[in-house]
């Protein structure tokens, strides 16, 4: 028996950003419906992995990288704050755990949840209420609304190094049959088994939506971002109704690891969506195009 129709938007907040791939930053929301029924979504808003104001920097070296926004209007910071629930930080490198963002932020109480390497990061910032998860450790946060499971994500560092988090996203306390579960992985990569458990459902069942790049970016030929190699295996895998791609956006790079960073396949939409139609998942997976930076994306999940 079809479940009922949920909604969620997905919202870029200002614009997106990559550096090497990844770690646009986003706004998770799942809006109220009105009128009644009640509880059919709990109003939930996560800001991941944000970069709201500054330059980008590795290691505070401005002439080895540094990226600029070509368009950073100025924020109401406290009002972010106040629209957040949830703040997710999915790796420790500064395009996710943004130093100059998180120390702006002020709203240290806001809740966080966060891979255990950016947990460092988050608490120098002046956060107080911090949940690190280790890979395969769960946690209920938002009172209850959402929990949050951290999944064996991208291996940024070498071989033997500790994989950063993926995560899966499910909205509690609603009247839905069970809750609606959003994967999230900001390199497309991920480790031994993964795929297995979050495919397997366990109790909550299938994945809804995935969160993911569509492209790959490579340093001096080292893979950062697998979009371009890993996209289609995570769709077969998880065959979810609907795919929101990681993009780039318009930005200013300089230094000479800006040089290095090379750009792998093509992830416009209409590149996406051939992709998924010549692999047979074009029929349980819809692809959604990114809307304009800051324009919410509603995707109806039946």
């Amino acid at each position: 028996m079809p479940r009922a129709v949920r909604v969620f938007s997905f919202s870029r907040f200002l614009e997106n950003f990559a550096f090497v791939r990844r770690g646009k930053f986003f706004l998770l929301n799942f809006p109220p419906f009105s009128p009644p029924p009640p509880k059919k979504k709990t109003g939930t808003t996560i800001l991941v992995d944000p970069w709201l104001v500054g330059a980008l920097t590795f290691g505070d070296t401005p002439w080895l990288y540094e990226g600029k926004k070509k368009r950073l209007p100025a924020q109401d910071l406290a009002a972010v704050c106040s629209r957040t629930d949830v703040l997710l930080i999915s790796q420790a490198l500064p395009d996710h755990a943004h130093g100059p963002t998180l120390r702006a932020l002020p709203d240290k109480a806001l809740p966080v949840v966060c891979s255990p390497a950016a947990e460092a990061a988050v608490r120098e910032a002046g956060f107080t209420d911090v949940t690190a998860l280790p890979i395969g450790a769960s946690a209920e946060t938002a009172g209850g609304r959402l929990r949050v499971t951290a999944t064996a994500g991208a291996l940024v560092g070498p071989p033997w190094a500790t994989r950063e988090n993926g995560f899966l996203i499910e909205e509690l306390g609603t009247t839905a049959t069970r809750p609606l579960r959003i994967y999230y992985e900001p390199h497309c990569d991920w480790g031994e088994g993964a795929l297995d458990a979050l495919a397997g459902g366990g109790e909550g069942g299938a994945i809804d939506a995935v969160v993911t790049p569509a492209v790959s970016q490579r340093l001096a030929g080292y893979p950062l971002v697998m979009g371009e190699e890993n996209l289609v295996r995570l769709v077969r895998a998880l065959r979810p109704a609907a795919l929101i791609p990681l993009v780039n956006a318009e930005f200013e790079q300089s230094g000479p690891l800006a040089a290095a960073i090379q750009q792998v396949g093509d992830g416009g939409a209409a590149a996406v969506e051939a992709r998924l139609r010549e692999s047979g998942l074009a029929s349980t997976t819809k692809y959604y195009a990114p809307e304009a930076p800051g324009r919410p994306l509603a995707i109806e999940i039946a």
